[in-house]
This record gives structure tokens, C-alpha cells and sequence, in this order.
């Protein structure tokens, strides 16, 4: 739950999802069929009739950078609530129609947009595809089923206070954005949650949910003639304004802090870093090579090889850019024993410093850009992959022939540009550290 908040139901859809699996070498990937509809949805239809499955994606342009100051978690919560009743139907009969048609539904709330999503067997399509509109559209948001779910809410987030990588993980949002829009985690806080109820989930949906600017993704067994004759004069009917991107801005901690934060722990959970890059950043291919190089290839890494292989301080280090519509973070994000939590941090900023000083060896590029170029056809590699997929080609802006541009975006990467970029986007003596650990035995103050 520390990205976002899921509600989920599930039917049996795992033997049809292995069938979904192909090679990258062996297939050539589906057009993509794009079309702005009359109520401002853009619409993209992607065929593949290999299985008799359609997958939905809607993304809708509103997340919990747009929680109210105060209310943080009401994105979250508004998403999570849109299943508790629409048009005719109560939670129960909703659920109740998509066990029985063995269909998947599920609502999540990420930092820059909501997604809904449905899976369902071709021959249902007609079936639950009026009701997909409907939590949509038409969400009911009934009182009785509203504060269920702001309670089931409120527990998990006492729940989450006991991991303690949670609790680093949220310090450091607040400690690096302050009161700005990605200064929170996406469920909200207890005090905030407190104070949502269901007249500011109402205003929430009906001031920043609607058709204008949000995405409709459609894959697999589908045809043009039911694309155009029965999905988008259902779609159609939604209404509604939207958004299409709050003015809202990013700022950063720019001198560093490092907060200690008391639990007795046995191991300390410790996240570092500073302000990251957007999506749209011209260096955003070379910072994921180099991060790749750093602490993104898993065992391979430089971190993971410094500080697991050679001083045995932790069993999992790694390093990552969220690269948000807006500047997102770069974070280093490990575990090692109270003792030498010091000596990991010392050893993960060594470690960037000797990057920025001296760069990459060739061995090491080859390997980054081989991994991420052999990796990118999983993302392509089921329905619900695809449509999350191109979702986010639409959302970024990345431009219809992104899958075609992407092997050349990565293989021009050169060494040259990893040292660039590792010195302009590396800046350990910025760092926010946020050390949750025995304060005690760490010797931490």
C-alpha cells in the first residue's frame, strides 16, 4: 500500500494468463488504434485475439498529488469507494455479477492518477461492460459503505506504522517535498483520513473525475465494428469536465537532513536521496542506464556489489529514479544490521562519488543497456501489461511509435553519457537520509 491503494476481485485467470506469454523475437506487436471520442476521452485499441480475454484500462487524470492540504488520502479513498455502489447496484450486487461472470475489477489510486481496471472473457463483454461505466460514471458513494472503507483505511494504516520501511519511506516524501503535492504517501495519514467523509469524496469526483483528458485502453479479443457500434456509444455517455493536469508544483529539500527515527529494531531501514527528474526529461534514458550501473541491476549493481558482496552489510541495496509527471526522487533504499548502519551509508555514498569521479567501464554499459532492451518486451508481454503500457505511452507523451524508439533511445546511450548524467543528477552531499533503527545499538543520535 505505500504507492497506492488497490480494492480487488479476483477470479480464476492464471492458467489463461500463462497463455498470454510470448517472445519478443517471435511476435510482431498489434497496431494501436487512437481516437478522441466527443466527451474528450482519448480512446486506444489495441487487438490481439490469441485468447478470448478483453482488458481495460481507464486512467483518469487525478491522483493524490491532488489530495486537498489536510486530506491527504482522499484520491485514494474516492477510487477505492467507486465500488461501493453504482447506478442501480449496491457493493453486493457489483460483486456478486463479476464472480459470476468471472470477471476482474480493481480501483487504485497512484501519486499522478487513478486507474481502473477490468478484465473479462469476451463473451461477457456486453454483460459487464455497462457496469464498468457505471462505477465509473455513476458511483453511488453510500454512506454506511463509505465509512466502512475509511475504516478498513484507518487500519491499514496502523498497520503500516509497524514496518518500519514504511515509516522511512514516508518520513523521507515528507522530509524531501515538504507540503507539496508528492509530499505524502498515497493512503493519506491517520489524522487526515479522520477527517474525510462522504461529502468530500462527492466533491472530490465530481470536481476532478470525467471523461476530458482521461485515457480508455482496450486489448485483446475485439474487433473495430464493437469497438465503434457498442464500447464507445456506452462510453460516451460519461460525462463530466475532469482534469487535464492541476498547475501544481515540485519543490525540493535542496540542503539535505538526516532523520533518526527510534523503533526497536533489529535491523535498520534506511532511505536516502534527493529530488529525481520528470518523465519528460531529455537525460531520462542515460540516468536509467546509469542507475541501472548503480544500484538498479540487482545483485550486478555497484551498490549491491560494495556493500553485500565485499562487506557483507546488508542483504538487499538498490537504487531508483520515480520519474513523475512532475520531478519525482532518486532514492537508495536498504537494511543492514543496527551496528553498521554508519558504515553502509558511508560505503552506498563512497560508492556514488567514485561514479561521478571516474564513470562506467564499457563491460558495464553493455550489460545495463543488454538488460533493459531484453527486459522491455515484459511489459508488452500480457493484456493487462499492455494496456497499463499504453497508458502511460499516452499520459507521458511519449508518442505513438515509442515501442519502435525505444531500442535506439537506449543503445545511444555512451559512456560519456552516464558520466554526464551521474554528475548532474547525483548529489549525495543533499542527501535526506531517513534511518529507522535501535538508536541505541546503531549509536545513532
Amino acid at each position: 500500500m505505500k504507492e497506492h491503494v488497490k480494492i480487488r476481485y479476483t477470479a480464476i485467470f492464471s492458467a489463461i494468463l500463462v497463455l498470454l506469454l510470448f517472445s519478443c523475437s517471435a511476435f510482431a506487436f498489434p497496431p494501436v488504434k487512437r481516437s478522441v471520442l466527443a466527451n474528450g476521452l482519448t480512446l486506444l485499441v489495441v487487438e490481439e485475439h490469441s485468447i478470448p480475454v478483453v482488458t481495460m484500462e481507464l486512467l483518469i487524470n487525478v491522483g493524490s498529488k491532488d489530495d486537498p492540504r489536510g486530506k491527504e488520502g482522499l484520491a485514494a479513498l474516492t477510487a477505492s469507494a467507486l465500488f461501493r455502489g453504482a447506478g442501480v447496484r449496491n457493493e453486493k450486487e457489483i460483486s456478486e455479477e463479476l464472480d459470476f461472470r468471472g470477471a476482474e475489477f480493481a480501483a487504485q489510486a497512484g501519486k499522478d492518477f487513478t486507474t481502473l481496471n477490468l478484465k473479462v472473457l469476451r463473451k461477457d463483454l456486453e454483460s459487464v461492460f455497462p457496469l464498468f461505466v457505471d462505477i465509473a460514471a455513476k458511483p453511488t458513494f453510500p454512506e454506511a459503505e463509505i465509512k466502512k472503507e475509511i475504516a478498513q483505511t484507518l487500519a491499514a494504516i496502523r498497520s503500516l506504522e509497524d514496518q518500519p520501511g514504511h515509516v522511512a519511506e514516508r518520513v523521507f516524501l515528507k522530509t524531501l517535498y515538504g507540503n507539496g503535492a508528492y509530499g505524502h504517501s498515497v493512503e493519506g495519514t491517520k489524522e487526515s483520513v479522520e477527517k474525510i467523509d462522504r461529502t468530500a469524496i462527492e466533491d472530490f469526483y465530481r470536481l476532478d473525475y470525467g471523461p476530458d483528458g482521461s485515457i480508455f485502453v482496450v486489448v485483446g479479443d475485439i474487433d473495430e465494428a464493437t469497438v465503434r457500434n457498442y464500447l464507445m456509444p456506452r462510453i460516451e455517455e460519461w460525462k463530466g469536465s475532469g482534469v487535464k493536469g492541476k498547475a501544481t508544483e515540485v519543490s525540493y529539500n535542496r540542503h539535505g537532513e538526516k532523520v533518526v527515527i527510534n523503533k526497536p529494531v533489529t535491523q535498520s531501514n534506511i532511505v536516502m536521496g534527493h529530488g529525481g527528474v520528470s518523465r519528460d526529461n531529455p537525460d531520462y534514458y542515460a540516468i536509467q542506464v546509469m542507475n541501472y550501473i548503480l544500484g538498479g541491476g540487482g545483485l550486478t549493481s555497484r551498490l549491491s556489489e560494495e556493500i553485500r558482496n565485499k562487506l557483507g552489510l546488508a542483504y538487499d541495496v538498490g537504487s531508483f529514479f520515480d520519474a513523475g509527471k512532475m520531478g519525482g526522487s532518486f532514492q537508495i533504499v536498504l537494511q543492514t544490521k543496527n551496528a553498521s548502519a554508519k558504515e553502509a551509508i558511508d560505503v552506498a555514498i563512497r560508492t556514488i562519488e567514485e561514479m561521478k569521479g571516474k564513470g562506467v567501464l564499457e563491460e558495464e554499459l553493455g550489460k545495463a543497456k543488454k538488460y533493459l532492451l531484453g527486459s522491455f518486451p515484459q511489459k508488452l508481454s500480457t493484456n493487462s501489461r499492455m494496456a497499463a503500457f499504453y497508458c502511460q505511452v499516452e499520459y507521458f507523451g511519449l508518442g505513438a511509435d515509442y515501442v519502435e524508439r525505444y531500442r535506439p533511445l537506449v543503445e545511444s546511450v555512451s559512456a560519456k553519457d552516464v558520466l554526464r548524467v551521474a554528475r548532474a543528477y547525483l548529489h549525495p552531499d543533499a542527501f535526506v537520509t531517513i534511518i529507522v533503527a535501535d538508536k541505541e545499538k546503531a549509536g545513532l543520535k
